[in-house]
Order: structure tokens, then C-alpha cells, then sequence
């Protein structure tokens, strides 16, 4: 069975097909889950080579194979040749290896202990948030996080959308409670003004990792020793555990890179015209959630008296440090 985005004989490009992967590169770095592009597909009749409908992990296994950027692969792993090259196919790549990292940043899951906001960095692995700040939103009584609802109106009766405080028994203290479509507009606003002002001012490329050989020198040494071991120079009781403590290093490194590089995409995706995409249908949700966690950790509603109308005093937001 060919893959998708080539031909029969998996050698060419389909066109159409390798059009649509492409298209959706910039969305997908800029925030996009797999599982609202696979919704996205299904919706416009974007077949898939079975014919079956498309799934938020069929999607991401896709962009994650390495064929994807050209190269061999096994079981989702990079081949490599005798001297730890990767072995390139004889096929047409659809992204470049740069590309195909940054997707896979931006779908990578959420690393534990990172102080990542938990239900933001699950995006695309079958969460969806319905109300914009939901990531985010905090008590500003007992720092609870905050959940998205609806009541009604007393003098419409018409449901209006609502963040509020959950009750003692669900971890929070039930003491504040906030219409949402001020806060909403309120923090997109300042998000907007916020990466103009970024733009603005043509933020710089970070400067390359300070690690990188570092890393190379480690990878040498790993070599070498397996070349000593592997002509007889030194016993297996030296040679295993120097190799276990060399790759755990190479490990942590690269965890770092991860990071690093991670940094790198989110100074390059901030989107242009942000508020001019943000009224467009194709703006996603998980898209102006990204938005807001380039600028924003975290929004604090404050309690208010009843009755009370909505004034920016009552929001503190929490701004990234890097912003």
C-alpha cells in the first residue's frame, strides 16, 4: 500500500496530497492539533489511502515517520549507516528534516516537571478545551484553577458563558465567579498588542546552542570506546559502565536541545497579522490558546462584589518571562 503524499510507486510525490501536508506545516508549529486537522480533513473530503476517516493519531504517526523527510526507517525509528549517518530513501521528501523536528516539538508531550500548563500541552492527544482561557485561568481567592461553564441569564434567560471557582470538594473554594466574554476580549487584546509590540521590534534569533559541542564530544568519546572494546583493548567490566554513564549524559543533552530548540520555534512562530487570523474561521482554538501561551502562564481573576461591573483591575495576568 503506498503512503499518503505518494504515488504508486512510493517513489514520486502525489501533488494534491503532499500539498495538504505542507499547507498545514505553519498552522501545526503555530499551535494546530493533530486532532483538529484530522477533523479538518474528514470535513473538506480529504481521503486517506484506505478511504477510512482520518484520526488525530493517524495524523500525527504520519508526520512523525521519517519517510516523511526523506529518510529510512524502521518501526519509527531512523536508520543508520555503519558510521551513525541516517540512511536517506531513494524518494521524493515531502518536508525538510528541520521541518519535520519542529512538528514534532510542537506535538511532543508534555515533559513532567517542565511547569507546563497540564490541559495546554495536551492539546492534540484528545483533549479539547471548549472555552478560550481554560488553560489558564486561575482563583485569585485560592489559586484554583478555574473551570469554564454556562448559567443563565436572569434577564435574557439566555445562557451566557462563565469562568467560576469549583466548589471545596473539587479543590477549589467556590468564591469566585466571572462572565467570560469581557475577560476573553480583555486578555486578547493584550496578547495581540503584547506580539506586535515583539514584531515590532524584530525580535533576534537566539543564538545557537552553547552545547552543541559539548554533545559532539561526547558522541566521539562513545565511539571511540565502542571501536577499543570491539578490538579487544578494553575488558567489558570498564567498557559498559564508562558506555551507561557517557549515554546518560548524551541523554540529558539532548532532553535540553529539545528545550533549546523548542525556544528557537516559539520565537519564529509568533503569527503575523494576529488579529486579523484571530477572526478567521481557520484560527483554531488550540491556535489562540498558543497565542496567549507565547505571552501569557497564567490569568488570575480577582474577587469582585456583587454586582459589580467587569474592570481590567480584576485580571492579573501572569506574563511569560521571556515576554
Amino acid at each position: 500500500m503506498r503512503p499518503f503524499g505518494w504515488r504508486k510507486d512510493r517513489l514520486t510525490l502525489n501533488k494534491r496530497e503532499s500539498a495538504h501536508i505542507r499547507q498545514a506545516l505553519p498552522r501545526i508549529i503555530a499551535g494546530l492539533s493533530a486532532l483538529t486537522l484530522a477533523r479538518e480533513w474528514n470535513e473538506r473530503g480529504i481521503k486517506s489511502v484506505t478511504g477510512v476517516a482520518w484520526r488525530g493519531s493517524t495524523i500525527r504517526a504520519m508526520y512523525f515517520r521519517p519517510r516523511i523527510s526523506g529518510l529510512a526507517g524502521r518501526y519509527g525509528e531512523v536508520l543508520r549507516d555503519e558510521n551513525g549517518e541516517p540512511v536517506r530513501g531513494r524518494w521524493e521528501p515531502i518536508l525538510t528534516e528541520d521541518e519535520q523536528a519542529a512538528v514534532m516539538r510542537a506535538w511532543a508531550p508534555a515533559q513532567k516537571g517542565s511547569g507546563e500548563q497540564s490541559r495546554l500541552t495536551a492539546k492534540g492527544r484528545g483533549y479539547r478545551t471548549t472555552y478560550l482561557l481554560s488553560p489558564f485561568i486561575r482563583c485569585g481567592k485560592c489559586n484554583a484553577r478555574m473551570v469554564g461553564g454556562k448559567r443563565r441569564d436572569p434577564r435574557s434567560g439566555v445562557l451566557i458563558p462563565t469562568y467560576r471557582c469549583p466548589s471545596k470538594g473539587a479543590g477549589g473554594c467556590a468564591g469566585v465567579g466571572r462572565v467570560a466574554e469581557p475577560i476573553d476580549a480583555y486578555i486578547k487584546a493584550l496578547v495581540i498588542a503584547d506580539q506586535q509590540r515583539i514584531e515590532s521590534r524584530k525580535v533576534e534569533e537566539l543564538p545557537p546552542w552553547s552545547k552543541e559541542k559539548e554533545l559532539a564530544g561526547y558522541l566521539s568519546r562513545i565511539e571511540e570506546s565502542i571501536r577499543r572494546y570491539e578490538a579487544g583493548q578494553v575488558s567489558a567490566e570498564n567498557h559498559f559502565p564508562s558506555l551507561a554513564r557517557m549515554e546518560a549524559q548524551v541523554a540529558e543533552l539532548r532532553r535540553e536541545q529539545r528545550r533549546y530548540d523548542a525556544q528557537v520555534d516559539a520565537r519564529r512562530s509568533f503569527v503575523a497579522n494576529l488579529a486579523d487570523e484571530w477572526e478567521k474561521p481557520t484560527f483554531t482554538m488550540e491556535q489562540k490558546q498558543a497565542a496567549i501561551a507565547k505571552s501569557l502562564t497564567a490569568v488570575v481573576i480577582n474577587p469582585a462584589g456583587k454586582g459589580v461591573r467587569f474592570h481590567p483591575d480584576q485580571i492579573t495576568p501572569v506574563w511569560r518571562e521571556e515576554t
